[in-house]
């Protein structure tokens, strides 16, 4: 953003653990580490904790006006968190005629449910977390965004309970500060780094391989788990494969890494997606995982020539500066009432049911009712269907 001339300021909540070096201009947990000892809950304060840390949220709260009363625009990764409480941040920023843009990240607005429902996959590839997840998590974080939001940015994987349209997001990556490099071996050294096994479909995959050592193919495997992202950036530039993931679907960030670093790049990807989303992967799930990765491991000509396309395309479409310089003429556009948004979000309304042991609140239905009657034109032809499937 600074280098289009916006003035640009940056907070965080807690660092990751997995980017321990990066440096953001405000800390919004130093008051919560001070006196209580840990940053807030998702989603907000309760009741409770309103009562229990009235300093902390008297802090918290003169550091919100602060904050949004000296800048014209705001950009949330995530809408289940905001500096002093997401509802009241978000309110303010509207109502002094601020702009606010959205950016949802996966589990905060993916239900299982909705992606179970809309994607088909395997149940028994999700962990009881997802499993057990109830509904009115995502969707309330979801509502919050589509009620406050200007332009909300997302993906399709994570957007079964959406009711408004929305962009593209290409996840923003340095291009420039990771190593290039295409190793080209006969037998190719594989990395495969997890963050979470369950979600990433680690036991498949694992097994895939065992299976194709078996029968004598030759690869180096190298798993790493828990470690910081200067470990997998070094490893990275080492490897000639990443397999990444099979539940969800990709590339994410760890796959954009590794075509930044020479990598060629196997996970699961989602091949009904627009022109603009093309990314140079192979695209591997459940049922292939073998045939796939057989093919590419025998493969030393396919796997150089995707490591030299996957550079190419993280600079065309995932190049910080391309995303920030993107979000601005969206943001222009969208004042100007021009914005041709990439997704229409249709899943929801036309074919989401609750799963069978859930009821919405009479909040949600009261949030999916005014929402659907103010970005549907076609509300009243599927009333009827949001009625009798409970959702309104």
């Amino acid at each position: 953003f600074q280098l289009d001339g916006v003035k640009t300021k940056t907070a965080v909540h807690l660092n990751s653990p997995f980017f321990p070096n990066n440096k953001y201009d405000f800390d919004l947990s130093t008051l919560d580490k001070q006196l209580f000892k840990k940053a807030p809950p998702i989603g907000g304060y309760s009741n409770r904790h309103i009562l229990k840390k009235s300093i902390n949220l008297s802090s918290r709260l003169l550091q919100s006006l602060w904050l949004i009363s000296s800048f014209d625009a705001f950009i949330f990764v995530t809408p289940s968190l905001s500096i002093f409480r997401p509802d009241f941040d978000f309110n303010l920023i509207k109502r002094l005629n601020k702009k606010l843009i959205i950016i949802c990240v996966g589990t905060d607005i993916r239900h299982f449910s909705g992606f179970l429902q809309e994607f088909p996959t395997d149940e028994g590839l999700f962990d009881d977390q997802f499993k057990n997840d109830p509904i009115e998590r995502p969707l309330i974080n979801l509502r919050r965004a589509e009620k406050y939001a200007d332009i909300i940015y997302s993906v399709p994987d994570q957007s079964s309970l959406a009711i408004r349209d929305y962009m593209h997001w290409h996840i923003p990556i340095k291009v420039d500060d990771y190593n290039f490099y295409v190793p080209d071996r006969e037998v190719p050294v594989v990395l495969h780094a997890p963050s979470r096994r369950g979600i990433k479909g680690t036991a498949q995959i694992l097994a895939a391989f065992d299976q194709l050592k078996a029968e004598g193919f030759q690869f180096d495997l190298r798993l790493l788990e828990k470690v910081d992202n200067k470990v997998i950036r070094e490893n990275l530039t080492e490897a000639d494969l990443l397999v990444d993931e099979l539940v969800l679907h990709g590339p994410g960030i760890l796959s954009l890494e590794a075509m930044s670093s020479g990598c060629a790049v196997a996970t699961k990807y989602l091949e009904s997606s627009p022109d603009f989303f093309k990314p140079p992967v192979l695209s591997i799930n459940n049922e292939n995982i073998y045939e796939k990765l057989k093919y590419i491991l025998t493969n030393r000509a396919l796997r150089k020539e995707m490591a030299y396309r996957g550079i190419e395309y993280v600079k065309l479409n995932n190049d910080a500066k391309v995303v920030t310089k993107r979000i601005l003429e969206n943001l222009l556009s969208h004042q100007n009432g021009t914005l041709e948004y990439d997704y229409n979000a249709e899943f929801f309304k036309k074919n989401y049911h609750l799963p069978v042991n859930e009821r919405l609140s009479n909040y949600s239905k009261k949030a999916n009712f005014m929402l659907a009657k103010e970005y549907w034109k076609d509300f009243e032809q599927y009333k009827r269907s949001l009625q009798q499937r409970n959702l309104i």
